[in-house]
């Protein structure tokens, strides 16, 4: 436990722990949160108050150090006082910040860091989940992340509703409203109200998403007019099936199958092609069969439904490829 005299016989500076009193004018002393302190005063005419979130405004709110503080859970200090001597102390992990009308003591740095979440990392970052998987499919944004001293808000246009992940991955949904949370400046991590006056750890920022009723994602063409069909020497069909698809959105099982079932390939993979470049969009495969999944964006293109990484979008062509295909040997 650590103890901090205060000598009341010299002006304090940062090279000592000792407050000037003047005794025709005794001071009053403010305290509010952590680690206990003794006091010793000669003149015995030290006044005190205890602080907490109920009179902190009222008692320090016209001071720097208010923005602060006030972003904290606060409870009000123990205080003891025997004849001229008296002790502060707070109970549990809360740090004790003590004022008087010039100095304030133990005040920390906010310097919680974060990473922003946006398309290209979202998988990356929370895994191949079931909620990565329905973000995928809808149009997503970082969240902005405005700071105010230790403070900060997540929130999104007023098109997107917000989804904040704690650092275990579990996601909670704000829907249009923002997200209120502070630096905790003794574990430099961001702390986030859940919507329920609880808090949790995060050291990403939220996502924006968009789940406004698409106005263009039936309409995708029949994924066969985009597919290139195999020549007959290649030794495999392929097939096209409509399902229902995410948000009424057209949605396409598409594959190829060997001609021969007394064949064997080592791989069988269904490639996308778009603006960028070519891509492995393979969701099921056996040794005579692959199969992919696209869905119709909101633009009226095709998009990779089950992707194995970065999102493939804008898709203009797809076809298959089978690798080393022999024929069995007879058991």
């Amino acid at each position: 436990m650590k103890t901090i005299i205060f000598c009341f016989f010299f002006l304090l500076n940062s090279a000592d722990s000792c407050l000037k009193i003047n005794y025709a004018e005794p001071r009053n002393f403010l305290f509010a949160f952590l680690e206990p302190i003794n006091l010793i005063s000669a003149a015995c005419a030290c006044k005190s108050v205890a602080l907490d979130s109920s009179n902190l405004q009222n008692e320090i709110g016209n001071l720097p150090i208010y923005p602060h503080l006030s972003a904290y859970p606060l409870k009000a200090p123990t205080i003891s006082v025997d004849d001229c001597s008296g002790t502060v102390y707070c109970e549990g992990d809360y740090s004790l910040v003590v004022f008087d009308t010039d100095k304030v003591t133990n005040v920390e740095k906010c310097d919680c860091q974060f990473k922003t979440l946006y398309r290209l990392n979202l998988m990356r970052e929370v895994g191949e989940t079931d909620i990565y998987y329905n973000l995928s499919t809808y149009p997503i944004e970082g969240s902005r992340t405005p700071l105010y001293g230790c403070n900060g808000t997540f929130s999104c246009d007023p098109n997107y509703d917000l989804i904040v992940f704690n650092d275990q991955n579990k996601y909670f949904m704000y829907g249009k409203n923002p997200a209120e949370g502070y630096c905790d400046a003794s574990s430099q991590q961001w702390k986030v109200n859940d919507g329920s006056s609880n808090y949790f750890s995060t050291s990403r920022t939220g996502v924006c998403v968009d789940y406004s009723p698409p106005t263009n994602c039936k309409s995708c063409r029949n994924v066969l007019d985009i597919f290139q069909a195999p020549t007959d020497d290649q030794g495999y069909y392929y097939f096209a099936i409509d399902q229902e698809g995410v948000k009424e959105c057209r949605l396409m099982i598409l594959g190829c199958v060997r001609n021969s079932t007394e064949e064997h390939c080592e791989s069988s993979t269904v490639y996308a092609v778009n603006n960028v470049g070519t891509y492995n969009v393979t969701t099921i495969m056996s040794a005579i069969t692959t199969e992919s999944y696209l869905l119709c964006g909101d633009n009226g293109v095709y998009t990779e439904r089950y992707p194995r990484g970065l999102l493939v979008e804008n898709i203009s062509k797809v076809y298959c490829e089978f690798k080393n295909c022999v024929k069995k040997v007879p058991a």
